[in-house]
């Protein structure tokens, strides 16, 4: 993997240069790619997304640009009218977008008139990932009544009520740094601290990572322990299997049968790349984190309408892929991981596949805080 960035970058040296201008496109619809542009930057002068971009041209975000390369830039929204599978009339004889009202809770029950494309951007989504987040097939359509997962944010519905810390297996595993009086887990804890491998101990050192706070670093040393020995971790799974059926801990579908199948997963799962910090890769976390917490609600969809690989490629050009997760309500930083990794609110397990991905190098978690009224809320960034 190192020798194919190795080689993308100087693939990129070299375009530089040798630069060479283009003559522009006599076609409105078309780009063609002069020195030293990037999917990112193209897709942003002309107000879309990489995605679409991409979709639009048949590429990856692996791709490398070729200059003088034409690419299609027909605007977005009509690029999804004609990849979304509702009829010609719903798509022509639907309620105007600005009549669309969000609906409290995780589910969206379709009025008469709305279409699936705008109902996802109602919510800050594409199609594409609307469709994936509700397990729609591509042939799919919708009807009035049908309820819709608005959402693919691992938070409750509302804040969580404090627990007054019992004598339990849980406590013995206390944060002491932190002051709070809810049960909460310190992921900083001896299996993590101590555990190491091939590449070394868990323990990230906060003086060589300075840009990054001590709760972040955990949430990050947590997801590392897991990718160490996804085996290992079972344990864990086993003890929020016992929580949830107690009451002590919570899920969004079925949380129980879907541990079940996480542990016959992580059974089957050899050790995972241990993430490394990266500074731009953090920066993007922070970026959404904090334009989240200014707009009130936790999407993956920034104001400015860049999605996660947008903003993590346009922070840290020397990469070729990104994704993000989103999770609110527990304080504590294990019980929040767990969320993410069981995953039984999103039919595709979206999150436990990006915290399972071979493929991330470099990673990095910000803390928001509180957005809207969802405490504890955090943005978590994978790379390579």
């Amino acid at each position: 993997m190192r020798k194919a960035q190795i080689f993308f970058a100087f693939f990129l040296c070299a375009n530089l240069s040798f630069a060479q201008n283009c003559p522009p496109a006599t076609d409105a619809n078309v780009h063609v790619v002069q020195s030293g542009e990037t999917l990112y930057r193209i897709a942003v002068k002309y107000g879309l997304s990489v995605s679409d971009l991409t979709a639009m041209n048949g590429l990856t975000n692996k791709n490398v640009l070729n200059v003088c390369q034409k690419l299609s830039i027909k605007q977005a929204n009509d690029f999804q009218a004609k990849s979304v599978n509702n009829s010609y009339i719903e798509n022509n004889y639907s309620k105007s977008y600005n009549q669309y009202v969000k609906q409290q809770g995780r589910n969206h029950y379709v009025q008469p008139g709305e279409t699936l494309v705008n109902i996802a951007r109602l919510y800050g989504y594409t199609t594409e990932k609307f469709k994936e987040i509700n397990n729609l097939a591509a042939y799919e359509t919708i009807g009035v009544g049908y309820a819709l997962m608005n959402t693919s944010c691992i938070c409750p519905d509302a804040p969580l009520p404090a627990k007054t810390i019992t004598k339990s297996a849980e406590t013995r595993t206390n944060n002491p740094n932190t002051s709070t009086s809810t049960a909460t887990q310190n992921p900083s804890n001896s299996s993590t601290t101590n555990m190491s491998t091939a590449g070394g101990s868990l323990k990230l050192d906060p003086a060589k990572y300075r840009y990054m706070q001590s709760e972040e670093l955990q949430m990050l040393e947590e997801i590392n322990l897991i990718r160490s020995n996804p085996k290992g971790y079972i344990p864990y799974i086993q003890q929020y299997i016992k929580d949830v059926k107690s009451g002590k801990s919570f899920g969004f579908g079925d949380p129980v049968t879907v541990s079940y199948e996480l542990i016959k997963q992580l059974e089957n799962t050899a050790p995972l790349s241990i993430l490394e910090p990266a500074e731009c890769v953090y920066r993007a976390a922070k970026i959404h984190g904090e334009d989240r917490k200014g707009a009130g609600s936790n999407d993956h969809v920034g104001t400015d309408g860049s999605w996660p690989w947008d903003r993590i490629l346009k922070e840290c050009d020397y990469l070729k892929d990104g994704n993000e997760n989103l999770v609110g309500g527990p304080s504590s930083i294990r019980k929040a991981v767990i969320l993410l990794l069981v995953d039984d609110g999103i039919p595709n397990r979206g999150h436990r596949s990006t915290l399972l991905n071979p493929s991330w190098k470099y990673a990095a978690c910000y803390k928001i805080g509180t957005v809207g009224n969802m405490p504890n809320s955090w943005v978590q960034n994978f790379a390579y």
